[in-house]
């Protein structure tokens, strides 16, 4: 199977640990960004949930799993500091990578606005050294032929990815597991894609994603923006 031959070929040039590192790129207009209306709370802010299930699923690996989530740590930083320019919201990025030294990076964008985010997350994952670089999330399902062409993710994972995660991670730590479609990658120059399970799509929900959030600050996420304006009608109206 090709996708075994590719894995072999990464795996012979990275030396995997068990750290993976599953990243959610910025969700606002970076270009466009205002300090007031982000200090105002005024900014879409909410759990990264899909990832959640990707970490829930991948759980009987028991590797060292940590999330970042860009899009709170920026708006973070801003509440703390108001003059921190987002432009700069890589280091948040780089930060993380050298302090947790992930040999697998997980990289999910699930909207047009965060396409140039996305990119550069992926161009700095691939020049970390020791690493595989995983795209996720619906753009890049619909950009996986110029993401695997230009060489910048090292596979893309098409639709909802917990079986096919959890195939590609057991082929890459040497372990078992039903082969699933859908994942994509480039093999000398040849675009691949696996084939296995006719309905790769279809997942257990059983269960809870309650263990995830340790894996993100929730408790802080209503500080420093909103899931939606009508979250903070209540927090606007003046007190009795």
């Amino acid at each position: 199977k090709n996708i075994i031959k590719y894995c072999n070929l990464l795996t012979s040039e990275i030396q995997l640990n068990e750290r993976v590192l599953f990243v959610q790129t910025p969700q606002v207009i970076l270009h466009a960004f205002n300090t007031d209306i982000a200090l105002q709370k005024g900014y879409y802010l909410f759990p990264p949930t899909g990832i959640q299930y990707l970490c829930g699923s991948i759980e009987d690996f028991n590797l060292d799993v940590q999330i970042l989530d860009l899009n709170f740590e920026i708006l973070k930083k801003v509440h703390n500091d108001s003059t921190f320019d987002v432009n700069n919201w890589d280091i948040i990025f780089e930060e993380k990578l050298k302090s947790f030294k992930p040999s697998i990076i997980c990289i999910s964008c699930l909207f047009d606005v965060g396409i140039s985010a996305m990119l550069k997350v992926i161009d700095i994952s691939r020049r970390f050294e020791n690493s595989i670089v995983i795209g996720g999330g619906v753009i890049a399902t619909y950009e996986r032929t110029t993401l695997l062409s230009e060489g910048s993710c090292h596979f893309v994972v098409e639709g909802e990815g917990e079986s096919k995660l959890n195939y590609l991670l057991s082929v890459l730590y040497g372990k078992k597991n039903q082969v699933s479609s859908g994942i994509h990658f480039n093999l000398n120059g040849k675009y691949e894609e696996t084939s296995g399970a006719p309905a790769p799509d279809v997942i257990n929900l059983a269960g809870n994603i309650i263990d995830s959030y340790k894996l993100i600050n929730i408790s802080e996420y209503s500080k420093y923006g909103s899931l939606n304006p009508f979250s903070r009608s209540l927090e606007n109206e003046e007190k009795p």
